[in-house]
């Protein structure tokens, strides 16, 4: 079974995380006019950034997040993108004070 985030609502009666008694977000409208990006800042750093990651994937695949996005839940270091990068040696080409240059 899904474990979801249970807030305490004596604290906060209109918290966003809210659902009734079929696990149903009660306001879902709240969350669903968010734009990912929103969304994913909202879960990050807001009002999720306490929620485990099990609670987060679970939240966001109720609201219709498809399987959840995965940025901001991470399982090890980031990881890098690497490229090759050209070099050319100093002198060969136009511009280098070779006397290529036309000018």
């Amino acid at each position: 079974m899904t474990r979801f985030y249970q807030p305490d609502l004596s604290e906060d009666i209109d918290s966003p995380f809210a659902r009734d008694g079929a696990d149903k977000l009660v306001r879902r409208s709240y969350w669903l006019d968010m734009n990912d990006r929103t969304l994913v800042m909202v879960m990050v750093n807001g009002i999720g950034k306490n929620l485990t990651n099990d609670e987060k994937r679970a939240h966001l695949v109720s609201i219709g997040a498809g399987s959840g996005p995965q940025i901001g839940i991470q399982k090890g270091p980031p990881r890098f993108a690497l490229r090759t990068i050209s070099v050319r040696p100093v002198g060969a080409g136009r511009g280098c004070g070779d006397g290529a240059s036309a000018g």
